[in-house]
């Protein structure tokens, strides 16, 4: 069964290995132009994201294979960062 695959390369939730959180800075930097619109908050949106996805993720692969949830947590992050300034 797909679910019960574990992942290989040391991450759990809540502690990704360094290569994970590499690769998600990676795909967050892909599309940071997407983000300029929140000027010096971008920041603040980027560490918002990627602290929830490794929270909730046991690895990058399974964020990356869960979209509903990346734009869950894009939204959710957006109105906290907008909802600051």
């Amino acid at each position: 069964m797909f679910l019960l695959l574990i992942s290989c390369n040391g991450s759990k939730k809540g502690a990704w290995s360094k290569e994970d959180k590499l690769k998600a800075e990676k795909q967050i930097l892909e599309s940071e132009g997407a983000l300029e619109f929140l000027g010096t908050n971008k920041q603040q949106f980027i560490d918002c994201y990627l602290e929830n996805i490794e929270n909730s993720y046991e690895s990058f692969d399974d964020a990356n294979a869960d979209p509903k949830g990346s734009d869950e947590f894009t939204a959710s992050c957006l109105e906290s960062v907008l909802m600051s300034k």
